[in-house]
This record gives C-alpha cells, structure tokens and sequence, in this order.
C-alpha cells in the first residue's frame, strides 16, 4: 500500500499552496510476496573435474524502498535535484513532504534472476596423496 498523487479532473496532479504535490489515494500496488521463484543446479563432470553452478530468481513481488525514501527526505536522491535552486531554503522540506505525501514513487518491482554459484574443482587419485 502507498500514496498516490492527487489528481483534478484533467487528470494533472494537484499542488497545495507550497507547491508541493497533494497526497492522494492510498492504494494497492501489489504484494510482497513473490508469484514465481525458480532455480537450476547442475554439475558436470569430466576425467575427475567437477563444474556446478547455482541460477536462481523470483518473480512478481513488490517491495518499498527505504533507500530512496530516505534519500529524498535528505535530500540524497538524483530526483531531489529538480528544481533545488529555485527553491532554495525551502528544498529541504519541500522534498521531505512530497517523499511523505506521495510514497507511491518508493515502490518497485522486486524481481531478479541470479548467478549464485560456480564451483570448480578436481579430485585427485588416492594414489596421488599417498607419500612414502
């Protein structure tokens, strides 16, 4: 769940007296719960080397950015940038407010596909340890 603008009839998005956008409607932008996960293992062997590897990946999910909600309320964020100088002293709160009012801009799409693991290794012949 998050905020979303405040839009008037045209559709364009309402700003009080400051400036700074009108919180909207809370709404459902999905849920934090991946719909699909998937992985691939496999290992390979050849003449006593051994090479595996590990791809794994979730699909679907949501998730809210703390970092980029943060960065906008301290000013952090490439998107707190935009319009800074004319603002001038007031870019502090007018970011801090807006990352407040309108959250909706923190959610994103968690969804990944990861190279977890390669191993490489070889097995030596018992013969080969053995010293006398």
């Amino acid at each position: 769940m998050a905020y979303d603008y405040k839009y008037d009839a045209n559709g364009a998005i309402l700003k009080d007296a400051l400036g700074e956008p009108s919180r909207g409607d809370l709404k459902a932008y999905g849920s934090a719960y991946n719909k699909w996960f998937a992985g691939w293992n496999n290992e390979f062997n050849y003449k006593g080397a051994t090479l595996s590897f590990l791809i794994d990946g979730k699909w679907g999910g949501k998730v809210f950015s703390a970092t980029d909600y943060y960065g906008y309320i301290f000013g952090l964020h490439k998107n707190t940038l935009i319009d800074r100088e004319t603002l001038g002293n007031n870019a502090a709160k007018f970011y801090e407010n807006t990352a407040n009012n309108v959250s909706n801009k923190f959610v994103q799409d968690a969804s990944f596909i990861k190279f977890r693991q390669l191993t490489l290794g070889y097995n030596f012949r018992q013969k080969c340890l053995i010293t006398k």
